[in-house]
């Protein structure tokens, strides 16, 4: 996501005034995972736009997404509501009652555009809300036009201030990049046996997959997705060449992030995303880059960081009244804050859940992560989505964790071992937390009157085919 802003220009407001020269250009990265940068740790790979954007930014090393998929968490991003609390899933869209960012800012003088590729970001699910422009991109898989569009739309209200949301769908499976990328990787050596995509294949959610039949391990998928994430930051890089062109670059709050991460096998589960609440599915980038004169730059920030503090951040920057309801809180004040700079704030937490899992909730600090017991049944899960075979349901039975788990990130960040029997009182004081934080996610929905359910949304079935060529099981 991209911010950008003139904040000397503006006053707080609690109308609608003109505004000039502020650009807001939100952009999430659909699917991104944070070690797929360079500068989150890909030595093998890099990514020099974004790379060279994180040595003029605050990089959060610990941002989370509030849920591993798509709607819920992109709706928590323009909302800075939790999925729990703003209630959109694949039934139920963004309530019409709720303010997004979109809609705040256009009170505010902003003029207000979309560009998605992603069905579940379309007007079905009210995306929509408070964008003057939303255009749907015919192709998911177009960032070279993304990025031509939103550069249209910059050109267009030259001199105008503006709010351009832009999402782009390239790092997302079936992980098919254009040539010259879909060579980038292939030659590498290396990956795992291949016995790990025989079982992928009797695991049915992959049936979107098409060139399984072809891949030799999972180390190849993960080299097609990295070529994918190669594409887009040569593409971002077009934007940020251009902006600065235009000298709107020095001046520019960019926030760069992702809606969640993608797991590849390694918890000898799946490929893919939605599920689960490991970091492989929730650990996610952001870059915050902001403008000279309002803060600070080259800094790493350890606190916890969630989409949710999105929103507040644009509102603080641009010195605008906070969205009504919003629950995050603005990442320009926890990187000037000297204790989240150096990581001295440990008990800072965010929260996410998942929504395919009956909504399975999870509280994470800078050392603690702790997943309550799954709330569906397995069998639903597997039944509804993971669609194994019978050989492979019995060895997933036995590789899905149920019950209650606790990681201790700080020597085990790659949440291998749950220490929930091992430490319950750890496990019993953060379960206590998360029990707050539902009751207070509660009555923050009976506080925006959300508790009345939206009518459904309607799916046809050329909808359904396209989601379904994306793994989405529909």
């Amino acid at each position: 996501m991209v911010v950008f802003g003139s904040v000397w220009l503006f006053s707080c407001s609690t109308g609608p005034k003109s505004r000039e020269n502020d650009i807001v250009l939100l952009v999430s990265i659909d699917t991104l995972r944070a070690d797929a940068l360079g500068c989150y740790g890909n030595q093998r790979r890099p990514t020099p736009n974004l790379d060279r954007l994180a040595t003029e930014a605050v990089r959060f090393s610990n941002a989370v997404a509030p849920s591993p998929w798509t709607i819920p968490s992109h709706a928590s991003l323009l909302t800075s509501l939790h999925p729990i609390v703003v209630g959109a899933t694949v039934q139920q869209p963004i309530p019409e009652r709720v303010t997004t960012i979109a809609e705040h800012l256009a009170d505010h003088g902003f003029a207000t555009g979309a560009i998605v590729n992603c069905l579940y970001l379309d007007r079905k699910f009210q995306f929509d809300q408070g964008f003057q422009e939303f255009v749907f991109m015919k192709s998911p898989k177009d960032v070279d036009k993304n990025v031509d569009a939103a550069l249209d739309f910059l050109d267009r209200h030259d001199g105008d201030s503006v709010f351009l949301f832009l999402h782009i769908f390239d790092v997302h499976s079936p992980y098919e990049p254009p040539s010259p990328y879909d060579k980038l990787y292939t030659g590498e050596g290396g990956g795992k046996p291949d016995q790990d995509v025989d079982f992928l294949r009797k695991v049915h959610y992959h049936d979107h997959l098409t060139h399984l039949s072809e891949t030799p391990s999972v180390d190849y998928l993960r080299r097609k997705y990295d070529a994918g994430v190669a594409r887009v930051d040569a593409e971002l890089g077009r934007l940020f060449q251009v902006l600065k062109e235009r000298q709107l670059y020095d001046d520019a709050l960019i926030i760069v992030t992702s809606d969640h991460g993608e797991a590849f096998f390694e918890r000898e589960i799946w490929v893919g995303h939605g599920l689960f609440l490991y970091s492989n599915e929730l650990r996610i980038p952001m870059l915050a880059k902001f403008p000279e004169a309002e803060g600070p730059s080259g800094v790493v920030v350890h606190t916890p960081v969630s989409l949710v503090d999105v929103v507040p951040t644009m509102t603080d920057v641009l010195d605008l009244p906070p969205v009504a309801g919003a629950q995050g809180r603005s990442l320009r004040a926890i990187a000037l804050d000297q204790r989240g700079e150096v990581g001295r704030d440990p008990e800072v937490p965010v929260f996410g859940s998942s929504s395919n899992t009956g909504n399975t909730q999870f509280i994470q600090t800078r050392r603690w992560k702790y997943i309550e017991p799954m709330v569906d049944d397995l069998s639903l899960v597997l039944r509804h989505h993971l669609r194994p075979s019978p050989e492979a349901a019995t060895l997933l039975r036995e590789r899905i964790v149920v019950g209650p788990q606790l990681f201790d990130l700080r020597n085990d960040p790659e949440e291998g071992v749950n220490l929930a029997r091992v430490l319950p009182k750890v496990a019993g004081r953060l379960q206590e937390r998360l029990s707050e934080e539902k009751e207070r996610n509660l009555q923050h929905r009976i506080a925006l009157a959300l508790e009345q359910r939206q009518p459904d949304v309607e799916l046809t079935e050329e909808d359904r085919q396209k989601l379904r060529s994306l793994g989405y099981a529909q």
